[in-house]
């Protein structure tokens, strides 16, 4: 009887081995160690030099500029009346993005901007190259500073990342803006001696956002 017990505990062990044979399987593994996941920039600058070729990248320009002489109706004469100025800016970040313009009006501010009017063209080129002023990148036509002030940010175009804020190689790309003002011939003598003085926003944001979005 005892023979009997120990056969049957004998061929239990032995079925318990052989079904745990057959639900093992060999396996190993491999790791990328050290990943890490890190945001681009977006980092817009603007020229500080005003005159000559060579560019001055810096984040802001205090202009202190004073156009004096305006009148309805100006410029009569454009090409005595100089009435535009080109503002150049890149993108020395490391992301593309979409450049805005606005206006933000500061404690001068009267009826006069109710009647100086602004041209904005906008221009990407390469940095020995020139901006194109042609109908095709007017982004903005002859709107009042008040109506500049009161609208949401104007979209530009788009603007390539150029990374490093150092000297600029021919070939690296920038844009161009070029901002055009004229005074409506509608404006009379309320306006005489008065001066409206403006910061001129430039914005760069990220493709697809709101803002960025044409």
């Amino acid at each position: 009887m005892k023979k009997i017990l120990l056969s049957l505990a004998t061929v239990a062990l032995v079925g318990v081995g052989a079904v745990g044979a057959t639900q093992a399987y060999f396996n190993n593994k491999a790791e990328v160690y050290g990943n890490t996941f890190k945001t681009g920039t977006m980092d817009l600058r603007i020229d500080g030099n005003d005159v000559g070729t060579d560019f001055n990248w810096v984040n802001d320009v205090w202009s202190n500029q004073t156009i004096e002489g305006l009148y309805p109706g100006f410029p009569a004469n454009s090409d005595s009346e100089p009435n535009e100025q080109v503002i150049d800016i890149r993108n020395v970040g490391s992301i593309d993005g979409v450049v805005t313009f606005d206006i933000d009006r500061t404690t001068d501010y009267n009826l006069l901007s109710k009647y100086l009017k602004l041209d904005v063209y906008y221009s990407e080129h390469i940095a020995s190259g020139k901006g194109d002023w042609t109908d095709s990148n007017k982004k903005i036509t002859g709107m009042t500073l008040s109506e500049i002030i009161a609208s949401d940010p104007v979209v530009l175009g788009n603007l390539v990342s150029a990374p490093g804020a150092g000297s600029t190689s021919g070939d690296t790309k920038i844009a161009s803006v070029k901002i055009v003002w004229s005074v409506d011939p509608a404006a009379d003598n309320d306006v005489q001696g008065l001066s409206a003085k403006i910061d001129a926003i430039f914005d760069l944001v990220q493709a697809g956002s709101p803002a960025g979005s044409n």
